[in-house]
C-alpha cells in the first residue's frame, strides 16, 4: 500500500545502504535546488515504512537539494514494507527507469553488489539478478566475480 504524505525530512532514514549510487552528484543537487527555489514541483521521494523506521529509497538528490535551501519537509510516496523491501525496490529495473539522473556504470555495479549481499539474492542465478536489475547477465557475472575476490 502506498500514499503520498508530507513528512519531516529528518524522519527519513538514509543509513540503510539504499542509496545505490557511488555518491551524490553535487551539480545535480544544485540544479534541483535552484528549480525547487523557483517553485518547480518535483515528484515525491519514495520511502518504505516498517512501522518503526521510514527508509528513504529513492530521492536522495531531491532531499539534498531541499535541505540545501532550508526545506524541513518533503512530499513522500510512503509505502509499507521492510528495509529489505526497500532494497529490492531500489535494485529493480523499475526504480532505475524512473530516476532523473541515469545510473553510471559504477552505480550499476553497486546495485548488483547490493543484491549479492542479500541472503536470498546471493544464491540466485546471474540471469535472475540481471533481469531484476536491468543489466546483462555478463555484467552480473563480472560483478559477482569481482565481489567474490574482494570478500
Amino acid at each position: 500500500m502506498s500514499s503520498v504524505v508530507c513528512l519531516e525530512i529528518s524522519t527519513l532514514r538514509r543509513d540503510g545502504g539504499l542509496h545505490c549510487r557511488i555518491g551524490l552528484n553535487q551539480d545535480s543537487v544544485a540544479i534541483y535546488a535552484a528549480a525547487l527555489k523557483g517553485g518547480t514541483p518535483f515528484p515525491p521521494v519514495i520511502a518504505f515504512n516498517n512501522g518503526q523506521e521510514i527508509w528513504l529509497a529513492d530521492g536522495y538528490h531531491r532531499i539534498a537539494a531541499a535541505e540545501s535551501i532550508g526545506h524541513k519537509t518533503c512530499s513522500v510516496d510512503l509505502r509499507s514494507g521492510s528495509l529489505r523491501d526497500a532494497i529490492l525496490y531500489v535494485t529493480s529495473i523499475k526504480a532505475s527507469k524512473i530516476q532523473g539522473i541515469p545510473h553510471t556504470l559504477d552505480d550499476r555495479s553497486r546495485v548488483v553488489e547490493r543484491l549479492l549481499r542479500d541472503y536470498v539474492w546471493s544464491r540466485c542465478s546471474d540471469d535472475q539478478i540481471a533481469d531484476h536489475c536491468g543489466v546483462s547477465r555478463r555484467w552480473v557475472h563480472r560483478v559477482r566475480q569481482e565481489f567474490i575476490l574482494r570478500n
